[in-house]
């Protein structure tokens, strides 16, 4: 966050749009992992004009999907839906293959959020495929952790499916150091868990959920995770 906002700050008097671009996507991606909606979405919206002013259709992808998924966050589903679309479509007719998945990914978080299961499984699916042809093994992590929420989402939870998900997310975040995704795969084990036969697992996973969300002021997320671990007790 302090290395977004200095970044910020340094090209906020300059007339080099693709800078600003990239300041801007830097700082809004920090807060969207942290789950500031709004304050994501006020940076990526200046990232996104800014590549529009300085015609930079190769940031576009990147910086729409992002947005996208900031507006899911907030509740805004409709013009997530539509910047995610946008931004998967765009990339795909400039044949931007490479981080590919994390922009289905995004995709897929929206179709989740709207109830949308079948599709938000297919873009993940599709995520981790692309993923693992590319050698992106965060990307991958965070395709498996969306499997999983799926797995729990529909109207039949299937808890193993969601584990297993889980568990290979968990894998690659903690192989990578990537601590939000480890706080968001610790929850899903924990509710995939509380299904089944093991509670005293669901709490340690919740635990470590809960700590993780503190450090990291993820308060978007840490109170579901309280109330979840609260109904083990």
């Amino acid at each position: 966050m302090a290395l977004g906002e200095e970044a910020v700050a340094l090209v906020r008097s300059g007339e080099h749009p693709l800078s600003r671009a990239v300041a801007h996507a830097g700082l809004g991606w920090a807060c969207l992992r942290r789950g500031h909606a709004d304050k994501a979405i006020e940076s990526l919206e200046q990232g996104l004009q800014a590549i529009r002013a300085g015609n930079s259709p190769l940031w576009f992808p990147r910086l729409a999907s992002a947005l996208g998924a900031a507006y899911g966050l907030a509740g805004r589903l409709t013009e997530a839906l539509s910047l995610t679309e946008a931004a998967v479509a765009q990339g795909v007719a400039m044949n931007l293959m490479g981080g590919h998945s994390l922009l289905l990914t995004y995709l897929g978080e929206v179709c989740l959020l709207m109830g949308r299961h079948e599709e938000a499984q297919q873009h993940a699916e599709q995520a981790v495929e692309l993923a693992r042809a590319h050698t992106e093994p965060g990307y991958e992590g965070w395709a498996h952790r969306l499997l999983a929420e799926v797995a729990l989402a529909s109207d039949r939870p299937d808890a193993a499916r969601a584990a297993e998900h889980a568990g290979r997310a968990l894998a690659k975040a903690e192989q990578l150091g990537m601590r939000p995704l480890m706080a968001h795969c610790h929850r899903a084990l924990g509710r995939a868990l509380a299904q089944g036969t093991d509670p005293a697992a669901a709490k340690r996973h919740f635990a470590a959920a809960n700590q993780l969300f503190i450090e990291m002021d993820m308060q978007a997320w840490l109170g579901q995770a309280r109330l979840e671990l609260e109904r083990l007790a």
